[in-house]
């Protein structure tokens, strides 16, 4: 074929395992910065190559992306880019044609963040080096209870509504709003966009504010304990630190008001809990009675709360107190759990000492007695993980070993009591190359039952506690049965799971078994297959 046909972006392609977006300007291919994946303008036509590495080499998934306003001719140079660039690949990917709005489940699961739709395109001389631009005013419209999509709308109070999420871009300042009428399932998505912009966007320069619809408001240097005599301030050296006998009252100020934390531990008392509720109510009206108020159980902080302590990540201690003479004795051997939430942000929770709670996707810290220990890598962790085990544990004053999961010495497990199964990672299993997870929502919440998958990679917030959800991890099919789940749901499913497996055209053996778990009672089995499984969360 003549060499004419062959841009030079395509000696740039599929070099290794990754996700490429280019965008069509002026009839040619542009690369997007990776800070700016997921951000689409509505008038511009797009390029998007998935690299995958595998023992056989690599695989690749070529997708061409049109706004709703791009022009005839991006359109037509978009599909023509993709055949030569599929040429030029030796013909191996898998090509498919996106619309906006209308995205497969392959395409929306590399944006861990959310697609976000930007009003405008190349003719308006709108690009995508938006890095650290601090001056953006712009309203963007949240929705999607699997898929989340954000648009940009105009930045007016006529564009809310009660029953969905906006994000208010003011760039210094990130506000998630929350209308009365959304679910947590839209908040937690609304979150994610958010933080992808302030980490992504801004490089962590701005600050994110959660708030909800009749409380928008208009620095953190204070946190007290809450005693029964009042509320004690904290010593700035110990910022970062909860135990999980106490109670603590957090005020962060921000140019335009005021945000009141109330963290309460697990195995706080009931005075204290009636307490803290008191003196919070008494701290606002100080304030003049204008701070948003937020109620933090323990392992169910918020990401704004969890950022607020910038490079020190948060250490929550399973028992004890802070306060001064009623701390008993720590245990002699103690672990705890690193985990790397949203945009890096690393959360470090002191977990039962045993087996069972180890997990392949995080690092955990064991303290031994005479102040010796081991930092456990899994398999599936990362760096960050990584360097908050090495913070608490010099935190705990704990001289450590590195060890890297299946390769522990006989005192490891012998501290744990004994070598057990726990939560193992998806991307340890030699079958996921072929035959990755899939996860479904199971709902007749719209009046109809459907069935929908989750795309990319699924987390335990994943699982909605009114529906009935079906994991399908090749070897087994799980029912998973929220709570809040309605007998229709329940009843739906298992005929749609039996079904399921009756018609999948990949040969798979048709004796699968069917498992059917509650929530609150998922074996490990079921559990291995999310990352960062929380054994606590309800």
């Amino acid at each position: 074929m003549a060499r004419e046909l062959y841009h030079e972006e395509f000696a740039r392609a599929g070099k290794q395992a990754g996700l490429q977006v280019w965008r069509i300007e002026k009839l040619e291919l542009v690369p997007v910065p990776q800070s700016a994946h997921g951000d689409f303008y509505v008038g511009d036509a797009y390029l998007v190559l998935h690299t995958a590495k595998t023992s056989r080499g690599f695989t690749y998934h070529l997708h061409f992306w049109l706004g709703k306003e791009c022009s005839q001719d991006e359109s037509t140079a978009a599909a023509i880019f993709t055949v030569q660039m599929d040429d030029y690949l030796g013909g191996k990917p898998v090509q498919n044609r996106e619309l906006q709005g209308y995205e497969s489940n392959d395409f929306v699961s590399y944006f861990k963040g959310g697609l976000k739709y930007k009003a405008g395109g190349v003719a308006s001389g709108l690009n995508h080096v938006l890095t650290n631009d601090l001056t953006a005013k712009r309203l963007l419209h949240v929705k999607g209870r699997r898929v989340v999509r954000a648009t940009e709308v105009p930045l007016s109070w006529d564009s809310f509504n009660k029953g969905d999420c906006f994000i208010i871009d003011l760039g210094t300042e990130i506000y998630q709003w929350c209308g009365s009428s959304c679910n947590k399932y839209e908040r937690l998505k609304a979150n994610q966009v958010a933080t992808g912009i302030r980490y992504n966007e801004r490089k962590g320069r701005s600050e994110l504010i959660v708030v909800e619809e009749g409380s928008e408001p208009s620095e953190l240097i204070k946190i007290w304990r809450v005693e029964n005599n009042g509320r004690i301030q904290v010593d700035q050296n110990s910022y970062g630190e909860f135990y999980g006998g106490d109670c603590y009252i957090i005020l962060y100020t921000y140019p335009r008001g005021q945000i009141i934390y109330t963290w309460q531990g697990a195995n706080a008392t009931r005075d204290e809990l009636t307490t803290s509720a008191f003196l919070t109510v008494q701290l606002d009206r100080s304030l003049g009675g204008q701070a948003v108020q937020i109620r933090v159980s323990q392992g169910k902080e918020p990401v704004h709360l969890l950022s607020l302590f910038k490079d020190k990540p948060l250490i929550i201690y399973k028992n004890g107190t802070s306060k001064k003479g009623g701390q008993a004795p720590a245990p002699p051997t103690r672990l705890f759990q690193v985990r790397r939430n949203l945009a890096s942000i690393t959360r470090i929770v002191e977990v039962d000492v045993d087996a069972n709670s180890l997990n392949s996707n995080d690092v955990f810290v064991l303290k031994l007695p005479q102040n010796s220990g081991y930092i456990w890598v899994g398999k599936g962790a990362s760096q960050e993980e990584e360097k908050g085990a090495e913070y608490v544990a010099s935190v705990l004053k704990c001289k450590t070993l590195r060890i890297q999961e299946g390769e522990e010495p006989e005192e490891f497990w012998n501290s744990l009591g004994g070598k057990k199964d726990y939560q193992t990672s998806p991307l340890l299993e030699t079958q996921a190359e072929d035959h990755p997870p899939r996860l479904y929502g199971c709902s007749n919440k719209t009046g109809r039952f459907v069935i929908e998958e989750i795309p990319g990679e699924f987390t335990q917030d994943d699982l909605a506690e009114d529906d009935v959800m079906l994991l399908d991890a090749w070897e087994q099919i799980f029912i998973w049965i929220g709570k809040d789940a309605n007998e229709v749901e329940k009843k739906e499913s298992l005929k749609s799971a039996k079904m399921y497996l009756e018609t999948d055209p990949s040969g798979r053996d048709k004796r699968t078994p069917i498992v059917i778990i509650k929530q609150g009672h998922e074996p490990p089995t079921f559990t291995g297959w999310f990352l960062g499984w929380d054994s606590s969360k309800w």
